[in-house]
């Protein structure tokens, strides 16, 4: 959704159609136009859109070639009238996307079907040039907390790798420079995605695959950007509650 354009009810809407590719609404999905003019036959891969928070006119797409390994991304600066791809964007599945006022965070890994390869990308010049930030081979959601955009949330899944003791949930509050490993007490690996509490940002609820809501709740100090987990306990449903004891 474009919040910068028209009113509640009446916005833009952008929609990623896996085989079918990007689709554009002005009247808040009343009616939709494609709109896949430079994707050519890429558009069947079309997978995750979001648009720039400072510019209504650019959008990013991240491709989902299941293994093919296309050069991922593209990018539209006319609100989606055409695209190009980012030729220096690393080749691979793009399974998430953030925006925000230090860049551009995409995670990449090297097939959505079975991977073994990946991680989180950052960009500062719009895509021009991009640097991995996060090794971590399938970062499934990435996301910054409202109101501070150098505090970051990236969800990691373990998909087929069983077994292996991989962290799944990592937290930075320098813009990606660093990262602290939260996942100590989530003992469900599979996560489709994690978002801060947009009315309490001490809060992450973390959406598992089959292992339930998880919410967590952390605690940074502005001034020296110190991570302090407080805990991690289940949804209602689940009648657990496990203390952190890492400070």
């Amino acid at each position: 959704m474009d919040k910068q354009s028209g009113e509640p009810g009446s916005r833009i809407l952008y929609a990623a159609a896996f085989h079918y590719g990007v689709y554009k609404s002005t009247n808040s999905g009343e009616t939709w136009i494609e709109i896949n003019n430079g994707l050519g036959t890429d558009k069947e891969y079309a997978w995750e859109i979001i648009n720039d928070p400072s510019d209504a006119e650019i959008l990013y797409l991240g491709l989902n070639s299941r293994g093919a390994g296309l050069i991922g991304l593209y990018k539209s600066t006319n609100a989606g009238e055409n695209w190009e791809v980012l030729p220096n964007f690393p080749a691979g599945d793009v399974l998430s996307i953030d925006v925000n006022s230090n860049g551009i965070y995409a995670g990449v890994t090297d097939n959505f079907n079975w991977n073994y390869t990946g991680g989180l990308y950052h960009s500062s010049d719009r895509g021009d040039s991009w640097m991995k930030i996060l090794d971590h081979s399938r970062i499934a959601d990435i996301t910054s907390m409202p109101g501070d955009d150098n505090t970051l949330l990236a969800a990691g899944q373990q998909w087929y790798r069983i077994g292996e003791d991989i962290p799944a949930l990592f937290l930075s509050t320098d813009g990606g420079n660093n990262w602290n490993d939260i996942s100590t007490g989530l003992n469900h690996t599979f996560i489709n995605s994690a978002r801060f509490n947009k009315h309490n940002t001490n809060e992450i609820f973390v959406c598992t695959a089959g292992g339930g809501l998880w919410k967590y709740k952390i605690f940074i100090s502005s001034v020296k950007s110190t991570l302090l987990p407080s805990r991690f306990f289940v949804s209602q449903n689940y009648p657990i509650l496990l203390t952190l004891l890492q400070l």
